[in-house]
């Protein structure tokens, strides 16, 4: 009951012009169902917008809540359209009468419904449903045209849209918000940390003194690193946007905020986080493995990896539709920077130098930035 409210002030929030439930209160128990209905005709009065609602089984507070109502048979064929408190009247003219102490919206459900179990009644029930839709017909078509509606006595006044700071921050409110409620996933995130570097540790142990292999496992140690954050940042960016791009569109569609109010509130809240994580990652490298670097150096230089590539997977899913596709071209992208951006130990052959595009598409990579200041700062004075 609370979600279906919450959905309900949700649709008002961008001034419709009309407002449609569609079985709003399916799965609710009477009372919940009945503050549903209550609260939709309360916002429709208030905000001055007609409201119409299919709704099953309803109790019969429910009923006396209704204006109008329309009656569809099977095959939508409409039985009664009008004042809900003259429907009963109406079809006891026609020879149904609602029996006392009757829920009326069940008396009418009762009496479009079609039994499929016994054929007699199935033909009992089909002839009635006819007879019922012939006999609306008739009466619609002897009504007079309808008049045109009188004007309104009073515009509307429009509601003032908020400032872009003020739709900014209060963007960035949510998203905080949802951080805080993902404590868990953010404590996970950071447990996976640690343990890669302890995984680290494991596979190359302390580094040596300096040789032409401590050389190789250095360069080879610091690639990972890198590849690491830069993945980790852009997955769960990607994902963040996809789980959060149906959201993001219903609400941009209402004219709530912009793109760019959105994605700067992201920039702010999810980036420092990211940053956050690979900086415990860079601590438990620096004490587990023992590298000349100062720690400063490795944790600045991983931070800023792991920003560059969320703020790189929030532009490929503001720029890729869809909630499945930014991910899709993710791992492409990230796999090229990961192969345009590592050093080779042995060295690179001065007689295959890499064309124009691969090169200016080289310098677009977070990786071979993050690894050529690693390597400089940790190779810089060994011997």
């Amino acid at each position: 009951g609370e979600r279906r409210r919450l959905s309900v002030g949700e649709q008002l929030l961008g001034e419709p012009k009309a407002l449609l439930a569609d079985e709003p209160t399916t799965g609710l128990d009477a009372h919940q169902a009945e503050r549903v209905v209550r609260l939709i005709r309360a916002l429709s009065r208030e905000r001055e917008i007609p409201a119409v609602a299919t709704l099953h089984q309803p109790r019969s507070t429910i009923w006396r809540h209704l204006d109008d109502a329309l009656l569809l048979a099977p095959g939508g064929r409409v039985i009664y359209h009008g004042p809900a408190d003259g429907a009963l009247q109406y079809f006891a003219r026609l020879g149904h009468k609602c029996p006392p102490q009757t829920n009326p919206a069940e008396f009418l459900i009762d009496l479009v419904s079609i039994c499929e179990d016994d054929e007699a009644e199935r033909a009992a029930d089909l002839a009635r449903v006819a007879a019922l839709a012939d006999a609306h017909a008739a009466a619609a078509a002897a009504l007079p045209p309808l008049p045109p509606p009188p004007p309104p006595l009073s515009a509307p006044s429009p509601r003032r849209r908020l400032a872009p700071l003020r739709r900014c921050a209060l963007c960035l409110r949510r998203a905080w918000r949802q951080n805080i409620r993902d404590g868990w996933v953010n404590g996970v995130r950071l447990a996976v940390s640690g343990g890669l570097a302890l995984v680290f540790g494991e596979v190359f142990g302390r580094l040596s003194t300096p040789s032409a292999a401590s050389v190789a496992e250095r360069i080879a140690l610091l690639s990972y690193a890198s590849i690491n954050m830069a993945m980790l940042a852009l997955m769960k960016t990607i994902d963040m946007l996809g789980r959060e791009r149906p959201v993001v569109g219903r609400e941009r569609a209402r004219n709530l905020y912009g793109a760019a109010e959105y994605l700067v509130a992201k920039l702010i809240a999810e980036v420092p986080l990211d940053a956050a994580f690979a900086a415990g990652f860079g601590c438990a490298l620096k004490a587990r493995l023992g590298l000349a670097m100062p720690t400063a150096t490795l944790v600045a230089t991983l931070s800023l990896t792991a920003a560059a590539s969320a703020a790189l997977g929030l532009a490929l899913g503001a720029l890729v539709p869809g909630q499945d596709a930014p991910l899709a071209v993710g791992l492409p992208v990230m796999i090229v920077h990961m192969v345009l951006g590592i050093l080779n130990p042995a060295g690179a052959a001065d007689a295959k130098p890499p064309s124009a595009a691969m090169s200016v598409v080289s310098h677009a990579s977070p990786i071979k930035w993050s690894v050529r200041a690693l390597c400089c700062a940790e190779l810089r004075g060994l011997e």
